[in-house]
């Protein structure tokens, strides 16, 4: 990977970091160290958090023709080598074109249903009970963020549904 990529992706992480730091500010928020690649996700967050953020697993992805698939593949791929080290996580692929101004976040069903602070039962085998583990869903990375401060905040997901 050339240095102007590098840079690009660097920025981006940082500018994911900054908008988590936002929403948490009493979060401990930084990039991981390159070299702990499968070992850390691309943004690390702990500290004074509820437990869904210290789960996620964020890939971040800035490229001129995005391949979220393969993005994907990664984030799965580390974020099962994580749970197999002993820590719960859940996959996101953070990712923006090139030109466009909108940071989008994709992931499967059964993460987003983790995220939205719902109850789910995952197969032995780690997928969904639903057949959807190979559909990824995609929504605008500020919803994403707005429904994590929400969750965060409530205590019992099901009383805005009563």
């Amino acid at each position: 990977m050339g240095r102007i990529s590098r840079n690009k992706g660097r920025a981006f992480e940082q500018r994911i970091a900054s908008d988590i730091r936002r929403v948490l500010p009493r979060a401990t928020v930084r990039r991981s160290l390159q070299a702990h690649a499968a070992y850390e996700p691309d943004i690390v967050i702990a500290g004074d958090v509820p437990a869904i953020w210290e789960r996620l697993w964020i890939e971040c992805h800035d490229a001129r023709r995005p391949d979220i698939r393969a993005k994907w593949a990664q984030a799965t791929r580390d974020s099962a080598a994580a749970t197999l080290r002993g820590a719960s996580s859940l996959p996101l692929v953070v990712w923006h074109r090139t030109g466009e101004r909108s940071v989008y976040c994709t992931a499967d069903l059964s993460t987003w249903v983790e995220v939205a602070g719902l109850s789910w039962s995952r197969s032995r085998d780690g997928t969904s009970g639903y057949g959807v583990r190979h559909r990824l869903f995609t929504a605008e990375w500020e919803t994403v963020l707005d429904v994590l401060s929400e969750q965060s905040i409530r205590t019992d997901p099901w009383a805005e549904l009563v």
